[in-house]
C-alpha cells in the first residue's frame, strides 16, 4: 500500500481541504502517514497570506527534499498557485497544484515515477470554478471543519487571498446539509462552518442565499451537532444573526470580528469598508446582547502609513473594547496588492515591537475575559479524557480551553463552572448535567 503524508500552513479552509485530501487518498488506497513518517507521496498544502508563509512553506518543501530525496513530492494550494515559477525553481520538486485543482491531485497522476521536471496543474479561477474537494468523513474527532464557502471579492489593499482563492463561491444549502447529516452521523459534536469569506456565503447562488438564511435552516433539524463560526466581517453581524446567537443554544457564542487597524486614515488606505466608531458601536452592542460570546479580532500592525501615533491610537482603541483576545499579525507586503507601492513602509523591528506591546494588550484581554467567566456555567465538550493523572481537557461553547478532573469519555458534552486558573491554564469543575 503507498502511503502519503500532507503538510498544512495557513488558515482553516486549508485544514479542511488537507483533511478530505487524506479521505480521497484513502479512497484510492492509500495509506495516510506522518508528515514526519517515511511515504511515497509528500504533498505541502501552502500558504500566501504573507512573505513567512511562503517561505515556510518552500521551507517544508526542501526539507523533505533533503531527507527523502527519492520520493515524489508537490506544492499545492495558495502559494503554488500565485507563484509556481518561485516554486518551480526548487530542484526535485515534482508536482505543483492550484488551489482548484486539489481535488484532482488523488486521481490526476499514476504517481508511480519521479516525473523529471515540474508538473504544473494550475487553472484560472473564475465564479463558476466549483469549489474542490468535499466534507470529509473524519474518524475518532469531535470537532470538525466544513468548509462552504471559498473565494473572496473584497478588495483590501494588503491582501492577495483574492487572486489565490478567486471570487466567491458557496456550496448550495442540500449539500451543506448533507454534509452537516454525515457528519453528525460520524459521532462529530462540534462543526466549525468555515470559508475564505464565510459571511458571504450564498450571495453567488440563484437564488440567492444568506448566512442567516442556512443556519436557521439547518439549526431546524433536532439533535445536530453545536455550530461554531469562523470569521465574520462587521457588517456581516445582522440584527437577524444576532438574534438568532441569542436564541439557538447550539450556536456557539464565538465571535471573531477582524478590525485590522484602530486608526481611521489607516482603516482607509487598508480598503476596510468600516469606521472606528462603527466597529466601536457593533462590539459594544454584541457585548450587551450577547454578554457571554467571546469577541475576538485580527489586528495587523505596522500597515504603511502607521506611524507611532497611529499605533497608539489602535492600542488604545482596543484597550477600550470588550474583546476576549487579539491575533496579532506584523504587515507583510505581498505582491500584486495595491499597499505594497504604498509610501511610509515601516521597518522591520517596529513592526516586532508594535505585535509585542499588542499582544501584551492581548494577554490582558485573555485575562479580563477568563475572570469575567469565572462562577459561571458553560456547556463543555471533551476533547481528551482522562489521563493517568485524572485530567480532561476540553473547549467550552465561549471558546474558553478548560481543564478538570474526572472519568469523562472524550467526545462527551456536559455543564461545567469555571473556577480559577493554575500554571497550566483554566479550570473548571463538572457538573451532573450531560448535554
Amino acid at each position: 500500500m503507498k502511503k502519503v503524508a500532507i503538510h498544512t500552513l495557513g488558515c482553516k479552509v486549508n485544514r479542511f481541504e488537507s483533511e478530505a485530501l487524506v479521505q480521497a487518498f484513502q479512497e484510492q488506497g492509500w495509506a495516510p502517514v506522518s508528515f514526519q513518517e517515511a511515504a511515497d507521496l509528500y504533498i505541502v498544502n501552502t500558504c500566501a497570506v504573507t512573505a513567512e508563509a511562503q517561505r515556510q512553506s518552500a521551507q517544508a518543501v526542501r526539507s523533505i527534499l533533503r531527507r527523502s530525496p527519492k520520493a515524489l513530492i508537490a506544492a499545492a494550494g495558495c502559494a503554488a498557485q500565485l507563484f509556481p515559477d518561485y516554486f518551480s525553481q526548487i530542484s526535485g520538486l515534482d508536482y505543483l497544484f492550484g488551489t482548484g485543482n486539489k481535488s484532482e491531485i488523488p486521481l490526476s497522476e499514476d504517481f508511480s515515477q519521479k516525473p523529471g521536471s515540474p508538473q504544473i496543474r494550475i487553472q484560472r479561477l473564475s465564479p463558476a470554478s466549483p469549489l474542490s474537494l468535499e466534507c470529509p468523513q473524519p474518524s475518532l474527532r469531535t470537532r470538525a471543519l466544513f468548509r462552504i464557502q471559498d473565494g473572496c471579492d473584497a478588495q483590501c489593499s494588503y491582501c492577495i487571498v483574492p487572486q489565490a482563492r478567486g471570487p466567491s463561491r458557496s456550496l448550495p444549502p442540500d449539500r451543506v446539509k448533507e454534509g452537516l447529516f454525515r457528519l453528525g452521523a460520524a459521532g462529530i459534536q462540534e462543526i466549525i462552518l468555515t470559508g475564505i469569506h464565510l459571511g458571504h456565503y450564498g450571495r453567488d447562488l440563484q437564488p440567492p442565499w444568506s448566512l442567516t438564511e442556512l443556519l436557521v435552516e439547518v439549526l431546524k433539524a433536532p439533535g445536530r451537532p453545536f455550530l461554531r463560526l469562523s470569521s465574520l466581517e462587521m457588517h456581516e453581524l445582522t440584527p437577524g444573526l444576532v438574534s438568532l446567537f441569542k436564541k439557538e443554544p447550539r450556536l456557539c457564542p464565538h465571535l471573531h470580528i477582524p478590525l485590522q487597524s484602530g486608526d481611521d486614515p489607516i482603516l482607509k488606505r487598508m480598503n476596510r469598508p468600516y469606521s472606528t466608531a462603527e466597529y466601536a458601536a457593533l462590539l459594544h452592542r454584541l457585548h450587551s446582547e450577547l454578554p457571554d460570546a467571546a469577541l475576538g479580532a485580527d489586528v495587523i500592525v505596522g500597515f504603511p502609513g502607521e506611524d507611532e501615533s497611529a499605533f497608539q491610537r489602535t492600542h488604545d482603541f482596543i484597550a477600550h473594547l470588550p474583546l476576549a483576545y487579539l491575533h496579532v499579525f506584523p504587515y507583510s507586503s505581498r505582491p500584486g496588492t495595491p499597499a505594497a507601492l504604498f509610501s511610509g513602509q515601516v521597518s522591520a523591528g517596529e513592526k516586532k515591537e508594535r505585535a509585542r506591546r499588542l499582544r501584551a494588550l492581548d494577554q490582558e484581554k485573555r485575562s479580563d475575559y477568563y475572570q469575567r467567566c469565572a462562577g459561571r456555567e458553560f456547556s463543555a465538550l471533551v476533547l481528551r479524557s482522562t489521563g493517568p493523572d485524572g485530567w480532561c481537557e476540553g473547549l467550552t461553547v465561549n471558546y474558553l480551553p478548560i481543564r478538570f478532573q474526572g472519568l469523562f469519555q472524550k467526545n462527551t458534552r456536559l455543564r461545567v463552572r469555571i473556577i480559577g486558573r493554575d500554571g497550566k491554564g483554566i479550570l473548571a469543575e463538572p457538573g451532573d448535567e450531560r448535554i
